[in-house]
């Protein structure tokens, strides 16, 4: 469900409750899909959050990388 909040209609509908994270995917091009979480992921407001999904796109994107080791 798109935008889905959750409140009390007893009262003063303020909100109370929303999803930690919102995605939609594109099932004919995953490299195409997006997502946000609701304290933002980029601290930047408009920034795209684009979710890479290819290894090559996900390799030529990144700034740093980690690796962790046993």
């Amino acid at each position: 469900m798109v935008n889905a909040t959750g409140w009390n209609t007893a009262k003063d509908y303020t909100v109370v409750s929303l999803p930690s994270m919102r995605m939609i995917v594109d099932l004919a091009n995953w490299d195409n899909s997006v997502a946000i979480q609701t304290t933002g992921q980029s601290g930047h407001a408009f920034h795209r959050h684009l979710m890479l999904w290819q290894q090559e796109k996900v390799a030529s994107s990144a700034t740093k990388s980690l690796m962790l080791m046993p």
